[in-house]
């Protein structure tokens, strides 16, 4: 039985300049030294150019990717909670709709017009957690005006959704949200993504965060 979508994810993020694409691309293409590794930067400057991998402290905190990039498969469509807006038929190419890039998944929406991802928890996660997202796109086309849809679900519970308007510059998220819910680790990790329109994505990761050893 599919579970029910749960929403705990309600405040609008916050928008970055559409310049951070181009710094943050560079930066994760030659600070990551490792699959699971990113880099970002937040709309205050106070983590700019943060080394979000393994062992990477940002302040007090030691932020870890539970999601490695080279974990993410095809979801089912029994388990894809949003089947419901799958297309009649999917066109997702294997070789570049999506690939890993740089510790990230990067889809192209030309060659995969509907994707969704899933994978196990890499680790625990006790409500109340700092966790933190970071994803971008480049400049948005479609022939006619529509919409692009991003979300991330952990074990069930909507963690964070974004419709974004298409045409549209391009843009970045660096979030720091709070876990709504504890999750075993195991429990399934979901990334939503689609488009109308030849489009480039990049979801970077998602990361739990521990207090860092003094």
């Amino acid at each position: 039985m599919r579970r029910s979508l749960r929403h705990h994810q309600s405040r609008r993020p916050p928008r970055l300049p559409a310049a951070l694409l181009l710094s943050l691309s560079l930066a994760v293409t030659f600070a990551c030294d490792g699959p699971d590794e990113a880099t970002s930067e937040s709309e205050s400057g106070s983590t700019s150019a943060a080394h979000l991998g393994p062992g990477s402290a940002d302040g007090d905190l030691l932020w870890r990717s539970v999601t490695p990039a080279e974990e993410w498969t095809l979801t089912p469509y029994d388990e894809d909670l949003w089947a419901f807006e799958r297309p009649t038929e999917i066109e997702c190419a294997p070789q570049n709709g999506w690939t890993i890039e740089a510790g990230g998944v990067e889809v192209d929406t030309g060659a995969c017009d509907y994707l969704s991802l899933s994978q196990p928890l890499s680790r625990p996660i006790d409500a109340g957690d700092p966790l933190r997202l970071t994803l971008w796109w480049q400049n948005l086309i479609a022939t006619a005006p529509s919409e692009g849809h991003l979300a991330v679900v952990l074990d069930g519970h909507l963690l964070w959704e974004e419709r974004v308007t298409i045409p549209g510059p391009a843009d970045a998220r660096d979030l720091e949200l709070v876990a709504p819910i504890g999750a075993a680790e195991g429990s399934l990790v979901t990334l939503h993504l689609h488009n109308h329109g030849a489009n480039t994505w990049r979801f970077q990761g998602l990361y739990a965060a521990s207090q860092a050893a003094s």
